[in-house]
């Protein structure tokens, strides 16, 4: 929303009051679903900063041996975690029901 041209349609003009009425809720909640979407995004890792710390600490523990398989498998199933956790959060923000993931 925030690179649309300012420029008022043309039949924004002819409307009645009760249509820009009409229309100025509808941008309005717009607008706050815009600003909630941002505010969730906000909050998202990437895939690496989430997974990072956990993979490390699994390295460090004795014994602890991970193959390539095992790690790209492991970074694999964090990012389809993270993918629901995003999910979740956007139904949230935009007020639908939650997605099956």
């Amino acid at each position: 929303m925030r690179a649309i041209d300012p420029k008022l349609p043309a039949g924004y003009t002819s409307a009645t009051q009760q249509q820009k009425d009409t229309l100025k809720t509808y941008v309005d909640a717009s607008w706050t679903s815009l600003v909630q979407w941002e505010t969730q995004m906000a909050k998202i890792q990437t895939v690496v900063a989430f997974a990072k710390p956990l993979l490390e600490a699994a390295l460090k523990r004795p014994g602890q041996v991970m193959t390539d398989e095992q790690y790209y498998a492991d970074i694999l199933i964090l990012d389809e975690e993270r993918k629901t956790i995003l999910r979740r959060l956007c139904d949230q923000a935009m007020g639908r029901v939650a997605s099956v993931a």
